[in-house]
């Protein structure tokens, strides 16, 4: 990953950075694009576990609606059913 700070975007030039006040505008800068990383990969994070999440819950469903086509009158199966799908 590549971090590119911008100082345009707070209106710094060359010589501002020099200053006290163009040192702490960078210094925030830097501040926020380092949370707006990590921002980014804690939402990438949880799309994956979204994503798990949804895709164990299908895999269970659907074992056990193939369990109950063997056994329609199961009562566990049809209690596992209701409770996954609630």
């Amino acid at each position: 990953m590549r971090l590119v700070i911008c100082a345009g975007r707070s209106g710094l030039t060359g010589a501002d950075r020099s200053t006290p006040e163009g040192a702490t505008a960078l210094a925030n800068g830097v501040t926020l694009a380092d949370r707006e990383v990590v921002i980014d990969q804690d939402r990438k994070v949880i799309q994956r576990l979204r994503s798990r999440m949804l895709s164990d819950l299908k895999t269970s469903l659907a074992r056990i609606d193939a369990e109950l086509a063997g056994r329609p009158n199961d009562r566990g199966l049809r209690v596992s059913l209701v409770e996954y799908a609630a």
